[in-house]
């Protein structure tokens, strides 16, 4: 079991979640300027709605770091484990997320909590769609697509972004 955390790069996932958390507090007000493809001004998104998606990556590198050859003899379910990594590091990153609305009282750790449960489901879905190894092309896609054509009139977001 600890070559398969090792293998699933568990540690680095756990001090992503750190780091993310950590930067919640420094992140508040920063930006990421994207171009408005449907016409006007620029948009800009705002920083800690994006940092979840290093842990939708992470946990999609680590499920394609494994030996196909090998983890197709092996007696452990690793396809459930697989899911239940993803589950755990998505449910431990919305808990600090929650802690750091509670301590610090930034407004959008709560919606960064809410984009790590969408990015991993979209890994997982990835997964499923493009396989292992494009996997956290589809969440990081979806962020930018919605990013970039989901500005409507007036700057307001439409329902699907």
């Amino acid at each position: 079991m600890i070559i398969w955390l090792r293998v699933r790069h568990v540690r680095t996932c756990m001090v992503a979640i750190l780091l993310i958390a950590l930067a919640l507090f420094s992140t508040r007000n920063l930006y990421l300027p994207l171009p408005n493809l449907l016409g006007g001004t620029g948009i800009a998104i705002r920083l800690p709605l994006l940092l979840p998606l290093a842990v939708a990556i992470i946990v999609a590198w680590g499920s394609a770091s494994g030996d196909p050859i090998l983890e197709a003899v092996a007696s452990r379910p690793l396809r459930l484990l697989d899911v239940s990594y993803a589950l755990m590091s998505a449910c431990l990153t919305l808990l600090a997320c929650m802690l750091v609305w509670t301590v610090g009282e930034t407004d959008l750790a709560l919606a960064a909590g809410r984009n790590v449960l969408g990015y991993i489901g979209l890994t997982l879905l990835g997964r499923w769609i493009l396989g292992l190894h494009a996997a956290a092309l589809f969440p990081a896609g979806v962020a930018i697509v919605s990013a970039l054509f989901g500005i409507g009139a007036g700057m307001q977001p439409r329902w699907w972004a």
